[in-house]
């Protein structure tokens, strides 16, 4: 039945533990969420416009795998803006971003600890993204921001329903 359903059952002996559970952790992002995340926001600073911060991190992210890049690419894709062949020193730091020079410009691209590490100050105090859902992608061009890419992932239709039957078993979710 486990097989039928997708379930994979190492042993008879996890089996029978099973019904001591009573924690389920879920990972968010292809569990609880569709896994595609989106760019829901862009955000832009410092004099730069969003044709530029696009620009940017489309040219960065187009030598990336991570589906946080992916969605960037799918939004540049929308908007249409001009991709830099002219990119050097690229360096990928897993768990944090990427960085490169572009026309000679150096640029990072990533979370509020990439940022950190590079010693950026991303306390922009232009608006409350507090209010904006998802994960904050920064671009900085020569250690200043430039935009803000606000990344969310939508909840799958069925994960509401798991959860509350979870919640029906008696389980901490």
């Amino acid at each position: 039945l486990g097989a039928a359903n997708g379930i994979l059952i190492r042993n008879a002996e996890s089996l029978e533990s099973a019904f001591k559970i009573n924690t389920v952790v879920l990972d968010k992002t292809g569990t609880i969420t569709t896994g595609k995340p989106k760019v829901s926001d862009l955000r832009v600073f410092n004099g730069y416009n969003k044709t530029d911060v696009i620009s940017f991190a489309v040219s960065l992210e187009n030598r990336s795998e991570h589906p946080l890049g992916k969605a960037v690419i799918d939004y540049a894709k929308e908007a249409g803006p001009i991709i830099s062949e002219n990119i050097s020193e690229f360096q990928s730091i897993p768990g944090l971003g990427l960085k490169g020079i572009i026309d000679n410009k150096k640029i990072i691209i990533g979370n509020s600890r990439i940022m950190n590490e590079f010693g950026i100050n991303t306390n922009t105090e232009k608006f409350d993204d507090s209010t904006i859902p998802g994960t904050a992608v920064y671009v900085s061009v020569e250690n200043v921001i430039a935009g803000i890419f606000y990344i969310s992932d939508t909840i799958s239709p069925n994960s509401k329903a798991a959860i509350e039957r979870l919640k029906e078993m008696k389980l901490n979710v």
